[in-house]
């Protein structure tokens, strides 16, 4: 009965939050003369994976790193399909810039194939959790570059726009929070393994920021940020959030599916490569997102 009332809780924060953070960060943006996209990548990318990264140290400190795999790894495969599906079915079309959906896109693909790659050895070293780090930085500046994004100088003074939306951010991240742990009472009551758990129940909870953030940024066609959220959290959990872990706390991730880490980087790419060949988003293109997503049970089995 309480997990049941902390779901209920959890959505409701989740959808409160949402309307309100897209609202002060389009603010914010425009105070900063920082275009939407970009606001969506940095940003709000950062901001709402703080659930991912905050697993990563804490599952890697109780030296069970391989949650936090299949929580990154099935968080992106959440974001770019199960979430695309929801957002073009229930939201509308999503539109973005060809070229800017093609380099960010592929930065997400690169950094879910180093994520693949550290975790394939089945121990993740202080080194790697660095390098990860590293990489995160690198494929932003580059991704930057070519995706011939502009910064313009700052037009007002825009602290008033952060306080509120950073908080409004912890209000959905509080949200995610309960709910997640609401389902994992759930889910462990039913003896699932610990990788699964994290593929599959963890990363739906650790993605509902996102998801909320990107449905209210849609309906109120504010393309820009659910598109930079969109990628920017694939990038940031692949690398950033991955690494900070075993950078604190290296550990074993023995037991990581690695098939459903390879599939995870073909779905990405399929989906970016639709996306940025069509330039939007639409409901056929959702469906696909959604078939792909449930093919990663099959692909389990």
């Amino acid at each position: 009965m309480l997990e049941i009332l902390g779901l209920i809780v959890g959505v409701l924060l989740l959808g409160f939050g949402s309307h309100k953070v897209v609202d002060h960060a389009s603010a914010l943006a425009r105070k900063l003369g920082v275009p939407p996209i970009i606001m969506g990548i940095v940003f709000l990318a950062i901001s709402t994976d703080l659930p991912e990264i905050v697993t990563s140290i804490t599952s890697f400190s109780m030296g069970h790193g391989v949650i936090t795999t299949g929580d990154i790894l099935g968080s992106c495969l959440v974001l770019i399909t199960l979430i695309i599906g929801m957002i073009a079915l229930f939201g509308g079309n999503v539109n973005g810039k060809q070229r800017q959906i093609l380099w960010w896109g592929v930065g997400a693909v690169v950094a879910e194939a180093l994520a693949v790659l550290a975790i394939s050895t089945g121990y993740i070293s202080r080194e790697m959790g660095l390098l990860l780090i590293v990489a995160y930085v690198l494929i932003m500046v580059l991704a930057y570059k070519f995706a011939g994004c502009t910064v313009p100088t700052p037009k007002k003074k825009a602290g008033a726009s952060m306080v509120h939306t950073l908080g409004y951010i912890a209000l959905v991240i509080i949200g995610a929070f309960i709910t997640v742990q609401s389902a994992l009472i759930i889910s462990r009551n039913l003896g699932i393994p610990e990788f699964i758990i994290g593929f599959f129940v963890i990363s739906i909870g650790t993605s509902l920021p996102e998801l909320a953030i990107e449905l209210a940024a849609v309906l109120k066609k504010k393309y820009g940020l659910a598109v930079g959220d969109l990628l920017g959290s694939c990038i940031v959990n692949s690398t950033l959030a991955l690494g900070i872990g075993p950078l604190l706390f290296p550990g074993s991730v023995a037991g990581a599916n690695f098939g459903l880490g390879l599939y995870t980087i073909l779905a990405t790419a399929i989906v970016v490569g639709l996306f940025a060949w069509r330039r939007k988003i639409d409901k056929t293109t959702g469906l696909l997102g959604i078939i792909l997503y449930l093919l990663a049970f099959v692909f389990l089995l």
